[in-house]
């Protein structure tokens, strides 16, 4: 359930989680597949979405940051694997000057 198929983007997870103090935060294939299988009810189509992504996403990774897991300014990586989302913290390349 991919962007393609009506599913949440990159993107959209992304400024979902808007304000958190990091450079950015990569969201795999995996990731939303799972967010958007959560996140959909026959009934209710995609109202869930947010809950799933505040539940299963922000407050998380939230915690994580007040664990001090990822520091300000810190590139992370959200996958789905073994049944559960995971938090990782990208190691940064700064550009090299000429």
């Amino acid at each position: 359930m991919s962007e393609a198929s009506g599913g949440p983007s990159a993107s959209d997870i992304v400024k979902a989680v808007n304000g958190r103090k990091m450079s950015a935060l990569e969201v795999t294939e995996a990731a939303i597949d799972e967010i958007a299988r959560r996140g959909y009810d026959p009934t209710f189509g995609a109202r869930p979405l947010k809950r799933v992504i505040q539940q299963q996403v922000q407050n998380p990774l939230a915690t994580e940051i007040l664990k001090g897991e990822f520091p300000e300014g810190s590139v992370v990586r959200l996958d789905f694997r073994d049944g559960e989302f995971a938090f990782e913290r990208e190691e940064q390349h700064e550009p090299v000057a000429t």
